[in-house]
């Protein structure tokens, strides 16, 4: 019996505890800071991208090209739409939390590659940080939207289909329309 009384009031104060240690995200609040770079040093922060309209893609190396077409697509629509989303921007995040003293020349050099081949720049998340404060999946293509003042509008992590790409377009527009 006194064993049980222990359980339960470990797992009751786990309730209390981890919902405001973990920082479950969601879309409405203020996106928690987060600082990744390029393989050439380009370093980005949250704050560096206040006073635009940011669609992060992080993924891990195994699903980066996931959601390739939609990458493109996106851009796309933006090209087709420039007056409403001048300032919109699509951000490549990869996990290289993996990489060590010994394989981050291999994965910097592989990102520039990368980079290169696919004219964007593509940051590291070099301490696999921002999966962990987003709460993001890992080996899945995670998708989130940041709008001009830093409050997140959308998160979505697997392959992104032609419904799911529609509310996307939707939402850019939409929030476009809002900070005008």
């Amino acid at each position: 019996m006194r064993k049980a009384f222990w359980v339960f009031l470990f797992i009751q104060i786990a309730i209390l505890i981890f919902p405001f240690t973990a920082g479950s995200w969601q879309v409405g609040e203020e996106a928690p800071p987060f600082f990744i770079e390029s393989a050439d040093g380009k370093k980005l922060y949250l704050e560096m991208i206040h006073g635009t309209l940011s669609l992060i893609f992080c993924e891990d190396r195994s699903a980066v090209e996931k959601n390739n077409d939609i990458k493109h697509q996106l851009s796309q629509f933006r090209d087709n739409n420039l007056s409403l989303l001048q300032n919109f921007q699509i951000i490549q995040v990869v996990n290289a939390s993996s990489a060590n003293f010994l394989t981050k020349t291999i994965w910097k050099r592989k990102l520039l590659q990368n980079s290169r081949k696919n004219n964007i720049v593509i940051y590291a998340d070099w301490t696999g940080d921002m999966l962990r404060d987003y709460q993001l999946k890992s080996r899945e293509s995670n998708l989130i939207f940041i709008d001009q003042a830093g409050i997140i509008r959308y998160l979505f992590s697997g392959k992104v289909n032609d419904q799911e790409l529609k509310i996307i377009e939707d939402l850019l527009l939409s929030v476009a329309h809002e900070s005008r």
